[in-house]
């Protein structure tokens, strides 16, 4: 087959050129036409001499109106112990009403909080209430109130401007503003730097896929011997390629469900929340393993002075998607025994099967270069990978357990998208394109890997020869 063209290649760069322009412009307006607010709640400790039934109401009206639909309930049960009240409420609160039951008591309200989006900040309860009934006495003393109240259904009315909600809320949302431009610049700034990355090198970016197509039947047959290579001699066979992520599955699962008495994940059976984390986690993992040691395995073919060498890890990545495509299959007959009946998400694993496989080859021309002039380079990607399962996450889920920043940084894992996408695909029912920002940055990543690995790849290969 001809090389492909200097007008082909120029409308290529051409067409990276026009997605870069575009990607900026949704960015710009992604982020400047968020919703500075998305969300708010009060959070208050409360503490009594008396066990109650106590109750936050909230109004949106210019009086004070309240009912029942409009409200949350707390069992306060273990007296003179605090305990936190937390109600999520509108952004057009203007009345706050608490009740404390209808047993007397000695009540106190200390450490109000208003939580904004992830910030929280101190919220001011030592106004003067704007009604209130049935109180003994109501004291405040550095902050705290100390109510004395009665056994006839007492509450206090406090009003969202003495609480000075409105000041916060466009503090809060002109910081949320700033801040929505820095990170539409810095993702634009990241964009732009990655594509001019990609379009200086191309030729040799393109140059990978473009021989593999050109020798696709020896590159087919290559990955068909490989895979049955590796049970050649064996009785069984293909059969061991299933047995050992069968065993590891069945493992967590035990211990997790069984030993460690785990419920539902995220409303999900654990068995589905483990399966559909773990199956892609194990792809990415046998192929960056197996890449990894893929020159030495092959040093007969890197010695041919015609062999392209640069297929060797591709093949790696390649064939162990046989075992890959046959647990997708697996997972999709144990979601449908469960009730997860096929949709249109499903076709989603079309999109995240190709990005583990690209990332998985990005990382294997970085770390195969590297096997082959320093050995030990097998054992530390075994360690990473031994740590990995941990940290994507695969068998827990970070949202909610620990606090946002810290999963923002988990978001940083470019497999974690992966895992995400196989669940939202499998149980969640959510498109990949409804998160623009985690998609495109785990993109930008993989891309970047790629352009480390097939650099560093090229200009080692000369040498490959002489060191295996």
């Amino acid at each position: 087959m001809k090389k492909i063209t200097v007008k082909k290649k120029k409308l290529c760069k051409i067409f990276c050129a026009v997605i870069t322009v575009l990607l900026n412009v949704y960015f710009i307006y992604y982020f400047l036409s968020k919703p500075q607010i998305n969300d708010m709640a009060v959070r208050i400790n409360y503490e009594s001499s008396a066990a109650n039934t106590i109750q936050i109401f909230y109004s949106t009206d210019t009086e004070p109106l309240f009912s029942e639909d409009r409200a949350v309930k707390f069992e306060y049960i273990q007296t003179d112990v605090p305990q936190e009240l937390y109600a999520e409420l509108p952004t057009e609160l203007t009345y706050l009403r608490i009740d404390f039951g209808d047993k007397a008591g000695i009540a106190v309200l200390s450490e109000p909080k208003l939580c904004i989006g992830s910030k929280s900040m101190d919220m001011d309860i030592s106004g003067t209430p704007v009604i209130e009934s049935f109180l003994g006495s109501i004291r405040n003393e550095n902050g705290r109130l100390f109510i004395t109240t009665e056994d006839t259904d007492p509450y206090i009315v406090f009003s969202a401007e003495e609480m000075k909600i409105p000041e916060a809320l466009e503090h809060y949302s002109s910081s949320r503003r700033t801040e929505n431009i820095i990170f539409a610049v810095l993702i634009c700034m990241a964009v732009d730097l990655v594509s001019v990355m990609f379009i200086l090198n191309f030729d040799e970016l393109i140059g990978i896929p473009l021989n593999i197509f050109r020798e696709r039947k020896m590159f087919a047959n290559l990955v068909k011997n490989d895979f049955q290579a590796r049970f050649a001699g064996s009785y069984f066979g293909v059969f061991w390629a299933f047995v050992q992520p069968l065993i590891t599955m069945a493992l967590y699962w035990f211990v997790f469900q069984v030993g460690l008495r785990a419920g539902n994940v995220s409303d999900y059976p654990f068995i589905l929340f483990l399966m559909s984390g773990m199956i892609p986690w194990l792809y990415f993992s046998e192929a960056l393993s197996g890449s990894t040691n893929s020159l030495a395995e092959y040093s007969y073919l890197v010695k041919k002075v015609l062999f392209n060498v640069e297929i060797i890890p591709a093949l790696k990545t390649a064939s162990s998607l046989f075992v890959h495509i046959a647990f997708v299959v697996f997972l999709s007959v144990i979601c449908i025994v469960y009730g997860f009946t096929p949709s249109l998400y499903w076709l989603q694993l079309l999109y995240y099967i190709p990005c583990t496989a690209f990332l998985a080859l990005g990382l294997s021309y970085i770390t195969a270069s590297c096997t082959a002039f320093f050995k030990d380079t097998i054992q530390i990607v075994n360690i990473f990978l031994t740590i990995g399962v941990w940290i994507t996450p695969v068998m827990w889920n970070p949202v909610g357990t620990i606090p946002e920043a810290l999963h923002t940084v988990f978001r940083l894992n470019p497999v974690y998208y992966i895992v995400d996408g196989f669940r939202d695909s499998m149980l969640a029912k959510v498109w990949f394109w409804e998160k623009p920002v985690w998609t495109v940055g785990f993109w930008l990543i993989s891309v970047t890997v790629y352009i480390i690995g097939v650099k560093l790849f090229n200009k080692l290969k000369v040498h490959f020869a002489d060191v295996l």
